[in-house]
């Protein structure tokens, strides 16, 4: 059986690992119970009683143990200094260890129990299992995995991690983040990532690209994204590299997730679907199912999936259309992207491009209207710009942008505030609010800002600046067009040659447009009813949901009586705050997780000595 089982291999699950084998992470983690984030807030007087009795409540939480600051830059230099040596970051002294169990202690039995912990009943009972027990016992999953996805150089590097994401970006020709250089999944430190470009001397425009945003009363910058390839680079040296987990991934793609009660057996040909109150019983273990059939039974299981897991957001003209049309000649931006060999090869191979002498129209930009009623930010779509830039470099003859309603040029797809120092004001706020369903139109808030709100109709269509530079010339000379404000009524398909022919769109304006190619840039919903995984423990251990999202416990572990399964991503946004299916928000969810995954794989640890 396997201790740990984290179905994802993307950011978010190497941000997990990463937390779960450093010895010294960084004690300013987006936690409700860290003191120092809510020092650094400054409370609006209709809330400053409410605040003020929190601020006191959780300084009583504050672990000053995890890493004194004077010591931030050594552990800093700890890791530059280890950059090229496999699995350096694994070498840990045995004080670093020790402060690792004095934290677990703490946490578990509570402040001012700490010499109980270390000195209890029983043997090892203060003792944090070793990093190479942990790897030993630990399962990562992804489609690609051991399959395999190359990519450029710094890719490569990277072994079988974050595959999906690395092809999607690539495909995309995504030049640079969308986060900010702080936002990393390396524990240790936010400035890790900036500090690794200037001991690599990577600072030009290139690997560091300065974002331009109009100073007014919320400026919080000077901001600076990181390019694709400085990332990737990084997350090989310092993490995958680092720790020794290039060969941790394996592929296989888990279609349900079983718990099974204590006192079942542990027979996998057993059939757990119809067990009489088993959310009245405590959860022992999980049955993993993969899509080929195999089974894997798990002690602890993370969901760490990522956008491309998702059930895919597809307009409702789309299921209305006759069967008869090619599958290449409409599909979602996200299907191309994952596996574009497929899509592609049935158009001509010229050396111009795939494309060539065709007509594509994109439809999105933004979220559609059914969607924001009932999921106000858990949607991930694409930049529609990066996908018209692929299509452009394919070597199609024209690019049409429909957009539902008008685009909103802004950096990031959450208002700034929400990005910069600031940051710490809004999501101190947004734990003071014990309400789920309060905390669900803060999120909406976040996003959707009231003015925004108004004047784009609530659309989730955010283009940054920079994007919109990549397209310049090509809308300056007609190749590309942009349609704001319209929607897509119906469709028809003609086939002129056996599959090939042309599309005849009627649009919400009265006017029609024919075309080659259609491509969805819908983006994909993440719910729990939409949510495959999950399905099955949503059955057997029933939580509250809040527009489609789970109420998970404070460590993103599912429930009371199934602690086992934690919940990474967008799905977690309820706890973590706005920026759950981000960086920063990966970083954040893995700091919680591995407190409780600690003491639970200690615990196992412990029984096998």
């Amino acid at each position: 059986m396997q201790e740990l089982l984290v179905i994802g291999a993307g950011p978010h699950a190497l941000a997990l690992l990463a937390t779960l084998l450093e010895s010294t992470p960084d004690k300013y983690l987006e936690h409700p119970e860290n003191g120092l984030l809510f020092y650094r807030t400054r409370p609006d007087a209709g809330d400053s009683a409410r605040t003020s009795h929190l601020l006191l409540a959780r300084d009583t939480h504050y672990d000053s143990s995890r890493r004194p600051r004077k010591t931030d830059r050594d552990a800093v230099a700890r890791v530059l200094n280890g950059l090229g040596a496999r699995g350096a970051r694994c070498s840990v002294h045995k004080k670093d260890r020790g402060m690792i169990d004095a934290h677990v202690d703490e946490r578990v039995r509570g402040p001012g129990s700490l010499k109980t912990g270390l000195t209890g009943s029983g043997a090892g009972a203060g003792i944090c299992p070793p990093v190479e027990w942990i790897k030993e016992h630990t399962l990562v999953l992804d489609k690609l995995g051991g399959t395999g996805y190359a990519g450029g150089k710094e890719c490569r590097k990277l072994g079988t991690w974050m595959s999906l994401w690395r092809k999607q970006m690539e495909f995309l020709r995504v030049p640079h983040l969308r986060s900010p250089i702080s936002h990393h999944p390396d524990p240790i430190d936010r400035s890790i990532l900036w500090q690794y470009a200037m001991a690599k001397r990577r600072t030009s425009d290139a690997d560091l690209v300065p974002l331009h945003i109009l100073r007014d009363r919320s400026y919080t910058g000077p901001f600076i994204l990181p390019s694709t390839e400085l990332f990737w680079s990084f997350c090989a040296d310092s993490l995958v590299n680092g720790f020794g987990i290039r060969d941790l991934v394996q592929s296989g793609e888990a279609v349900d997730i079983v718990p099974v009660p204590c006192g079942c057996s542990v027979d996998d040909n057993q059939d757990l679907s119809n067990e009489q109150n088993a959310q009245s019983k405590f959860c022992d273990h999980f049955r993993v199912e993969f899509k080929d059939g195999r089974l894997v039974n798990a002690r602890n299981v993370v969901v760490a999936v990522g956008s491309s897991s998702c059930e895919r957001n597809i307009p409702a003209w789309v299921k209305t259309l006759p069967p008869g049309y090619p599958k290449h000649c409409l599909c979602h931006c996200f299907d191309i992207a994952l596996d574009d060999a497929t899509y592609l090869k049935s158009f001509s191979s010229a050396k111009k491009g795939p494309l060539r002498h065709k007509s594509v129209v994109i439809i999105g930009g933004g979220i559609t209207s059914s969607l924001i009623d009932l999921t106000p930010m858990f949607v991930a779509n694409k930049n529609s710009i990066h996908v018209s830039r692929t299509a452009l470099d394919l070597g199609c003859n024209s690019v049409v942008l429909l957009s539902r309603s008008k685009l909103r040029i802004q950096p990031f797809d959450v208002d700034v505030r929400w990005v910069g120092p600031h940051r710490s004001t809004n999501i101190a706020q947004f734990w003071s609010d014990n309400e789920y369903q309060s905390r669900a139109h803060r999120l909406r808030l976040a996003r959707f800002p009231p003015k925004a709100d108004e004047a784009y109709s609530g659309s989730g269509a955010t283009i940054t600046h920079e994007a919109m530079e990549l397209v310049r010339d090509d809308l300056a000379s007609g190749k590309m067009s942009v349609t704001q404000e319209v929607e897509v009524i119906s469709a028809k398909w003609y086939e002129e040659v056996p599959q090939h022919g042309k599309w005849e769109l009627l649009l919400s304006n009265g006017s029609t447009i024919a075309c080659n190619i259609i491509w969805l840039a819908t983006g994909t919903r993440n719910t729990v009813s939409t949510n495959t995984l999950l399905h099955t423990v949503a059955k057997h251990y029933p939580i509250p949901i809040q527009n489609g999202l789970p109420s998970l416990r404070e460590d993103l572990s599912w429930s009371r009586n199934c602690p086992g399964l934690f919940v990474m991503g967008s799905l977690a946004a309820l706890q973590v705050g706005r920026g759950a299916p981000n960086l920063m928000g990966g970083r954040a969810a893995a700091g919680r997780i591995s407190r409780s995954l600690i003491e639970r794989l200690r615990k196992a640890y412990r029984a096998g000595q």
